[in-house]
């Protein structure tokens, strides 16, 4: 495993990029968010910071496997995320699946007391070993991270202040538990940053935004997940101008950026994403 160290100075942004398979079924993850990072870094002035190397032959295996195989890369990018926040820098993680934030939820939780977390997604990821239909682990990510299972890497994240905005595409078995544990929903629709601002927990607070991409409409941006009826590009844009605005954003997650084989087809796509997540970006890299 490989670790590319940036010279990013301390109280600043740290841009990670997790270039290495957690989960991946197919590689153009891997290479959406490498070309994520570059995008990302040419407009703000970041060095990226890679962990992991990238595998051409991804596996399609069941949780328990994915999350032994993976155990090492998400040990470190966790090790290094809490190194960051200890020294007060905020954090922009671009990874290729949503499964790496195993490791990237707890420490952000510990790290900021009362966390809340803006999960813009077309899935809930809310599953348990029990609960899960099909033993995808980037469907585990945020039951782990509440605690409902032991993945091993930590919780903390209380259930009651995340906030779902474009989940779509939600199971029989994982509706119940997300009520249960108090989960906010926003879906799709008319006056979606109002209802996101009203959704958002109460009393202020600190907030994580996690962005995957199949919470766009499958024609507006590739992701492997094609789920109609989502976002578009501006919309996605106008709920993070607003989360923005209110000052309280301490961290950014970006995944799910399945990349095209054509590079002049990845690098316009990527651009479309550094301009939808600029709003995020700028309020964290601001002095």
């Amino acid at each position: 495993m490989s670790v590319a160290h940036a010279a990013t100075p301390p109280g600043t942004a740290r841009l990670i990029l997790v270039q290495g398979p957690v989960s991946d079924r197919t590689p153009g993850a891997m290479r959406g968010a490498a070309a994520l990072a570059r995008a990302l870094a040419e407009r703000h002035g970041l060095e990226p910071e890679a962990l992991g190397e990238p595998d051409a032959a991804p596996r399609r295996e069941s949780w328990e496997p994915a999350l032994r195989r993976a155990r090492p890369l998400l040990e470190a990018v966790s090790e290094r995320l809490a190194r960051s926040l200890v020294a007060g820098q905020r954090a922009i993680v671009v990874a290729g699946r949503c499964a790496n934030s195993i490791a990237t939820l707890p420490r952000f939780a510990a790290a900021h007391e009362g966390l809340g977390v803006v999960w813009f997604d077309a899935h809930g990821d809310f599953h348990t070993p029990q609960s899960t239909p099909t033993g995808y682990l980037g469907g585990m990510v945020l039951s782990a991270a509440a605690g409902l299972w032991d993945s091993g890497l930590g919780a903390g994240l209380d259930p009651r202040r995340l906030v779902m905005v474009g989940a779509r595409d939600l199971d029989p078995t994982e509706l119940p538990l997300m009520d249960a544990h108090g989960v906010r929903r926003v879906p799709p629709g008319p006056d979606l940053v109002a209802r996101l601002r009203e959704a958002l927990p109460a009393g202020g607070g600190p907030l994580l935004v996690h962005v995957d991409w199949d919470v766009l409409d499958p024609a507006a941006f590739p992701a492997e997940y094609k789920v109609p009826g989502g976002l578009q590009p501006a919309e996605l844009r106008a709920c993070l101008a607003a989360l923005a605005e209110m000052g309280r954003v301490v961290g950014l997650e970006a995944a799910e950026f399945d990349a095209p084989l054509d590079p002049h087809a990845t690098a316009i796509a990527a651009a479309i994403g550094a301009e939808v997540l600029r709003p995020v970006v700028e309020r964290l890299v601001a002095p």
